[in-house]
Order: C-alpha cells, then structure tokens, then sequence
C-alpha cells in the first residue's frame, strides 16, 4: 500500500511538470513581426521533444535541454492572418487569432506609463474622441503589469488585446497614438507592447552586466534607498527581460525625468542601454525613436 501511495504521488508529479508552457507574450490573439525569423520560446519537460506548427510556415522542432527550456525561430512573410499557432511537445498548446504584422516595444516612466484615461489633474488632450472610436481589430495591445526582480525574469503578467475602447482607454496614451498612426500609414496589422513605471531612471532598465561599466558614475549611491523603479536593474530585470527575443520592429522611449538631476550620468547611460537592448535582442540596430525629458518648469532643478 504503502508503495502504491508512493507511485501514486510520483505519477502525479511527474505529469504536473510535464506540460508545454508558454510565456504570457505568447498569447491568443497576439501580433508577430513581419518579414523576418522569430523566435518562440518556453519551457517543457528536459529532454522532450517540441514542435512548432503556424498557419504560414511549416512545422520545425527542437527538444527542450536539460534545465527544460526549449526555444525555436519561424520565418514570416509579409503581413496577414488571423493564423493559428500551435506548440506540440508533453501536452498541446495552441495559440488563436495570431496576426502578422509590425510589433513595436514602448517603455519608460510616467509619460509612457500615462493611461488613455488620464489622471485626475493630468487629462490627455482628445483621449475621449480617441477611445470612442478606438475599436480596430487589426492593433492588438499588450500591456506588462509592474514588477521587479533582483533575478532576470522570464515572464510577465498580461495579455493580447484587440484595441476596443475599454482596452484602449487603460493602455499607454503614447503607445496608443503611435500604433493607431503606424496602422494608418503602413496598413498592416500592428502590436503595441506597453512595459512602463513611473518615477523608473534609466539605470533600473539597464542589464547588471552592463552597469558594471559605469560604476564610476556613482549611481548606486544617488539611488540608495530609493524606492524599487529607481534601483539599478530590477526593471531590466522584471519588465524587459522577459520580452528580449520577441520579434519586433523598434522601441519608442519616454524617459529621462527622474535622471534630471544627474544629466552627466544620463548622457552615458542612456546610450548604453540602447547598445544593449539591441545587442541582447539580436536583430540589429532596430529603430529606437525616444523623447528624453517632457517641457516642465522645474525651478531651476
């Protein structure tokens, strides 16, 4: 009996880890880059063997290694859809309403974090006419909730939305406004991914590795006892992390407030971080389109 409860628990155990597992970018109704190689990735049983299948690309496969990650790459052509996406390895997952498109990364603090809806004191100019006619099939959103790691993450919490006015209306102003632009101008499908926190510095979005070379600088300790969006790489770490890899066309950038006091410091570490992301992403030099510091009267500060 005894030996039977054993077994019993280890059956369990073993089908409880064996599952195809996708990170939460890789969700129904996501958008992919188009004319391109992308990568899709997660996680399975060590050893098992995984295949991809897409409604515009044969089946490839892989086996995940021995830590259980598993990680394949998928050629696109030009835009279209919806496809399905659908990953086979201990179980069956499958991926609805999958566009191909342009996917766009917006990051930075408040003036990217800045919902539609705006703020009590803060409204956004024509964001009620925007919502209100908002609903577009074609532009998917996705939208990272906060959270900070001293360990490189690798996922987020969220999902892909198609842009409707009440997904419009908690989604990033900026991002919002750029996406429905490229939709108009390029007429394919467009996805926005919104990872911000406001009141971040440029340093939290910046890789441990990289920092190393700037310590000269003395951030750490201008950032000591500084809440967590402003201490060195926990953003880089929970926010960006999990999104390296995913196929996209650029970044747009709202950033550089909370560095306003040490504009020395900034002017080294912002172009570090844009070195890097595009180095770990490794696509090339993709198109970084940033705006650094909003026209505010700060006394003199």
């Amino acid at each position: 009996m005894r030996n039977s409860i054993f077994f019993l628990l280890a059956v369990i155990c073993s089908s409880a880890f064996a599952e195809t597992r996708l990170p939460a970018v890789f969700s129904d109704g996501m958008v992919v880059q188009r004319d391109t190689q992308i990568a899709v990735w997660g996680r399975d049983e060590p050893g098992q063997r995984v295949s991809v299948r897409a409604g515009w690309v044969e089946r490839t496969t892989t086996r995940a290694d021995a830590n259980g990650r598993r990680r394949l790459v998928l050629d696109t052509r030009g835009a279209g859809g919806p496809f399905m996406l659908t990953v086979k390895g201990s179980s069956r997952v499958e991926r609805r309403d999958v566009l191909v498109g342009e996917v766009w990364f917006a990051s930075g603090q408040s003036n990217m974090d800045m919902r539609m809806r705006g703020n009590t004191n803060q409204p956004i100019i024509g964001s009620n006419e925007a919502i209100l006619h908002a609903s577009n099939p074609r532009i998917r959103l996705f939208t990272a909730e906060r959270q900070y790691f001293e360990e490189p993450m690798d996922d987020v919490v969220g999902e892909w939305m198609p842009a409707t006015p009440a997904s419009v209306k908690a989604f990033s102003a900026v991002g919002w406004f750029f996406a429905e632009k490229i939709e108009t101008l390029v007429d394919v499908p467009v996805g926005i991914i919104s990872s911000a926190w406001g009141g971040s510095n440029v340093e939290s979005w910046i890789d441990a590795e990289t920092l190393e070379s700037f310590e000269h600088l003395g951030f750490r300790e201008a950032t000591a006892n500084q809440p967590e969006r402003r201490t060195p790489t926990l953003m880089y770490n929970g926010m960006l992390h999990p999104f390296i890899g995913y196929g996209i066309r650029g970044v747009i950038w709202y950033q550089g407030e909370s560095n306003r006091a040490r504009p020395g410091e900034y002017l080294e570490l912002f172009p570090a971080m844009v070195e890097s992301w595009r180095e770990q992403w490794g696509i090339g030099d993709f198109p970084f389109y940033y705006a650094q510091i909003a026209p505010y009267d700060y006394g003199g500060g």
